[in-house]
Parts: C-alpha cells; structure tokens; sequence
C-alpha cells in the first residue's frame, strides 16, 4: 500500500503509533503521485504527525545522495510546521563506510530520531 493512502487509511481507522519510522525511496512513482526526498519528505513528516501519539518518536531517514544533511534537516522542520521535537540522536554512515569528506554527496546516509513535544 502506498504510505500516503495508509496514512488515510490509519487515520480514518483511528489507528495511532508510539513510533513511526520513515524510510522511503529516494525518488518513486505511482499512478497517482512522484515522490522526491528532496521535495516532498516534508508531506511524509506532516502526515505522520497525524497518527503519532502525543510524546512519539519519529525516526527519519533517507539515503539520497543529492539531499545534503541541512537540506533533510529543513524538509523535517517544513513537516513539523512549527510544532516542537527534540531530536533525540542524528547518524551517518558508520565507521567502517568509506566516504570522501570533500564530496558531502558520498555520505549520503542520514537518520534523525526525534521525540515529538507533547
């Protein structure tokens, strides 16, 4: 199912969750909609707002090499639209990932957990 429509689905069902982890392709296409990290991540933040409970983790991640760490990090702030979270740890690629640290683009992996004010 396409996590927008689940998003529905789980709203309308009442359904709510503890923590929500959010991983998706970088770039996708269905019949309806083409989801890009580095332009709609910010629409998988605001929608799962809806289902979280009060107190709820998100964890955010995403490996695409053209979104930068600052740019993942305002797509989040756009979902958030002004709530508040803390976030809780920030990762890249582990120790023993090679990556050149003057191409930011090769450490492409970025994981945010945040804990959503109640």
């Amino acid at each position: 199912m396409d996590v927008f429509e689940y998003f529905k689905y789980a709203k309308r069902k009442g359904l709510t969750y503890d923590v929500i982890i959010l991983d998706p392709p970088s770039f996708a296409r269905n019949k309806k909609q083409t989801f890009s990290v580095a332009k709609d991540y910010h629409k998988l933040i605001s929608q799962s707002l809806e289902i979280l409970n009060p107190g709820g983790v998100i964890i955010a991640s995403t490996n695409a090499a053209n979104v930068s760490r600052q740019k993942f990090t305002e797509q989040i702030d756009k979902g958030f639209a002004g709530r508040s979270y803390q976030i809780l740890n920030q990762y890249g690629l582990p120790a023993d990932f090679a990556y050149n640290k003057k191409d930011e683009s090769s450490n492409y992996l970025k994981v945010i957990s945040m804990k959503v004010s109640k």
